[in-house]
């Protein structure tokens, strides 16, 4: 743990003194006089990004002073790691949505008479981008009993689909009462990930993601349709089909619903509220996207499968509703259309969720450690593949992949 002013190198001149007190004077509602922040710990590293603890005294007038409890997300300090990953792309689009996006929808929402209204995101503080100090602070929720489950069952993948139907009715509602408004805060929005123009950034990657998923249904349904069919499906020209899918603007998507990103709240136990983390990857498309990411990437999900789409389907169409919208702007029979169009995007995408969670650890071993220059003013671009060490899985995790290509060969998807 260490203790650093506004001004510290590592920091400034971006975080000055005067570009924190005036993020916690808007933070506050009441002018900030002075902010003193303390490094409190390391939270987590990722591929494009690092978050860190934040403790913020803030004085204001009459030495009334408090404490704001934050956590600052900036791109790596590794410029090589930074510029492989793609930092810049992923923090512009994140910032974008926080500061353009989020607060259309939020306006929208409040100029309806509501109850529950969607509040699943992280307060925001700040944020600065110019493509290589970018920063982005929120809110602590830890401080308020919300936390990570890597264990996603019946009743947490429920709290989050009824996040998501909420968040997507937003788009829905405001494309039919603004469809002016929409366009102007979708232009907004970039894709980040998959896009033609990235393919040579991410091939790699993706051919060694697809052996895996090969070898998950070879060795568990061995000389099976299986087989032929994943073998069909995992080859280079399924990236121009997951780019295909991303460009049906049809609402904003949280775009990376892997577990770590959602954070929760319980009471005895029981999930009772849910957090919306990690915006990187918004996208404007299908919201089965979204729908099928979650499902796929959370293979107990798939016993009450049938009976999750209705549930998320019905908390849509009431929320539209709730919002002066008109649900059959997206009926059940338009919504299982496009479950049978685009449940392949989730699945290719639990491909890499499963693949690189297992990993982790030696991936931040690599990015953090080895990419290192000794001279931090030279970097090179690397493959990003070279940062993982992909293997086939152990028996469960082979079997809960191939379980997941199964029931989507079986229902027709793929």
């Amino acid at each position: 743990m260490g203790v650093f002013s506004s001004k510290s190198p590592d920091y400034g001149p971006i975080l000055s003194h005067e570009f924190l007190c005036d993020a916690l004077t808007r933070w506050y509602g009441e002018r900030a006089h002075f902010a003193h922040c303390f490094h409190l710990d390391d939270l987590s590293t990722s591929f494009t990004s690092q978050v860190i603890q934040w403790k913020v005294n803030t004085q204001f007038e009459e030495n009334k002073h408090t404490y704001a409890e934050l956590m600052l997300k900036h791109q790596p300090w590794n410029k090589t790691r930074s510029l492989s990953f793609r930092s810049a792309d992923f923090f512009k689009n994140e910032i974008n949505f926080y500061e353009k996006v989020l607060p259309e929808l939020l306006k929208f929402q409040n100029s309806k008479d509501i109850s529950e209204k969607f509040d699943n995101h992280v307060k925001l503080c700040f944020t600065h981008y110019d493509g290589k100090n970018d920063r982005i602070c929120l809110q602590d929720i830890r401080t308020d009993g919300f936390k990570t489950n890597e264990i996603i069952d019946l009743e947490h993948g429920k709290l989050i689909l009824k996040t998501l139907a909420r968040f997507h009715a937003l788009s829905f509602a405001l494309k039919t009462e603004n469809p002016v408004k929409y366009k102007i805060i979708t232009k907004e929005i970039t894709e980040t990930y998959y896009d033609e123009r990235f393919w040579s950034w991410y091939k790699k990657l993706w051919s060694q993601i697809c052996a895996v998923a090969i070898n998950a249904i070879e060795t568990e349904y061995p000389n099976s349709i299986y087989a032929k069919k994943i073998k069909e499906f995992a080859v280079p020209k399924r990236f121009k089909d997951l780019a295909k899918a991303v460009k049906e603007n049809k609402v904003i998507l949280h775009g990376d619903c892997r577990s770590n990103n959602y954070m929760f709240k319980y009471n005895n136990g029981i999930p009772v509220d849910v957090k919306m983390v990690d915006f990187q990857q918004v996208r404007c498309a299908s919201p089965v996207l979204d729908v099928s990411t979650v499902i796929y990437s959370n293979v107990a999900l798939l016993k009450d499968y049938e009976g999750l789409l209705k549930y998320y389907h019905g908390n849509l169409a009431m929320r539209i509703k709730e919002l002066d919208g008109d649900p059959d702007v997206y009926t059940f029979d338009m919504f299982m259309g496009d479950v049978r169009n685009y449940s392949y995007f989730g699945l290719a995408f639990s491909f890499e969720a499963a693949c690189t969670k297992l990993t982790y650890v030696d991936i931040t071993k690599k990015v953090c450690d080895e990419w290192i220059c000794a001279d931090v003013n030279k970097y090179k671009i690397v493959d990003i593949a070279d940062a993982y060490e992909i293997k086939n899985f152990e028996k469960d995790g082979r079997l809960n992949l191939a379980n997941s290509i199964v029931h989507c060969i079986d229902n027709g998807y793929i």
